[in-house]
């Protein structure tokens, strides 16, 4: 019961945030945004993460967003060799701040964002995954599709224990509708 309070106290002060947010500034356009994106990251000992991420996320106000994520991973090893059992699929989410928006610079949106996923269903390379980074939006005045760019730092921690955690860089490249 005491975590049903506590998680009510939070949605909560939540609500109650993005209300006061959604009341500074009227939107022009609806705040739901899909989008598609590739993953490229560092190697880190012997394994190399790829993958592809989708991503459904809502703004409140100008500058806060949250995530629900989809990625799917596949981890290459030094061998190059890529098998059923080293890739999964993530479900997650994740919270974004927008520190430098588009104010008519046609410079786009410049946003934080960090997410949390966990693997789901059965898979040998199974991983509890934490992702902080730096996002650009394209400028989207009159456009219905824009260009995304992101760059930052992913911990991957296995739950089967026979792979090292792995910490790197990641990029990605992809669409915002």
């Amino acid at each position: 019961m005491e975590k049903f309070k506590g998680s009510s106290l939070i949605v909560a002060a939540l609500l109650l945030g993005a209300n006061s947010l959604m009341a500074q500034k009227s939107f022009d356009t609806l705040p739901l945004h899909f989008e598609m994106s590739a993953v490229v990251s560092t190697p880190h000992k012997g394994i190399t993460p790829v993958g592809a991420t989708l991503d459904l996320n809502y703004t409140f106000g100008r500058k806060l967003s949250v995530h629900a994520i989809a990625e799917g991973a596949m981890f290459v090893p030094k061998s190059k060799m890529t098998f059923d059992y080293n890739r999964t699929c993530n479900l997650g989410g994740g919270i974004g701040y927008t520190f430098w928006p588009e104010n008519g610079d046609h410079l786009g949106d410049f946003e934080v964002r960090a997410s949390v996923t966990a693997s789901v269903g059965h898979a040998d390379f199974g991983y509890i995954g934490y992702n902080v980074g730096f996002n650009w939006y394209g400028h989207a005045e009159g456009h219905k599709v824009v260009p995304m760019v992101s760059v930052g730092y992913s911990c991957k921690y296995f739950t089967s224990g026979f792979l090292p955690d792995y910490h790197g860089m990641y990029a990605t490249l992809g669409v915002r509708f």
